[in-house]
């Protein structure tokens, strides 16, 4: 099976919440991919309700940041990626083991979202919301590793609905619909 990430911001604009939604529900229609996603309000729930509207079984694996807060491979791309946004970007970010448990269990639960439970299998594709298409807040956990891995990510937050859909389309066989 394959997979593929719905995140984004918890302040995503209304209408691309619509468009996320739509969009999740049309791969989730296809059967051809499963959504990988962390039900934070927002991006997260707009792609998970989508999917889920297909009443269709498997369509969705949420990961939450008490799933991720034991999950050792989980922690230890998570401390990866904080040691590469530290040296690469100039952030200090402290370590892993120094966040609270509820902080450092988000940042592992955004590295199951992208690559599984116990970092098993990456996801084909991003599709995202960040404010001008920058890596920014807890997302930029994710948008790192998929750096890191050349792992195709599509933003909204610089590109339209129908370009994501067109991408989607040409690069990865998914028969989505133009523009909703």
């Amino acid at each position: 099976m394959k997979y593929y990430a719905g995140i984004g911001s918890r302040e995503t604009p209304r209408d691309v919440l619509d468009q996320m939604k739509a969009l999740a529900f049309d791969i989730a229609s296809k059967e051809s991919f499963i959504l990988r996603s962390g039900g934070a309000r927002g991006a997260d729930t707009a792609f998970q309700s989508g999917a889920e509207a297909t009443k269709t079984d498997d369509v969705a694996e949420i990961f939450r940041w008490q799933d991720a807060v034991e999950d050792y491979p989980s922690r230890v791309m998570a401390q990866q990626v904080i040691n590469l946004l530290n040296s690469e970007n100039g952030e200090s970010l402290p370590a892993l083991s120094a966040m609270r448990p509820r902080v450092a269990g988000l940042l592992a639960r955004n590295m199951m979202i992208m690559a599984g439970k116990n970092v098993s299998l990456n996801v084909a594709f991003v599709v995202a919301w960040t404010p001008n298409g920058e890596m920014t807040g807890g997302t930029r956990y994710a948008l790192k590793f998929a750096e890191m891995f050349g792992i195709p990510v599509y933003n909204y937050g610089v590109m339209t609905d129908g370009e994501i859909r067109r991408c989607i389309r040409e690069v990865h066989g998914v028969d989505v619909n133009a523009e909703a």
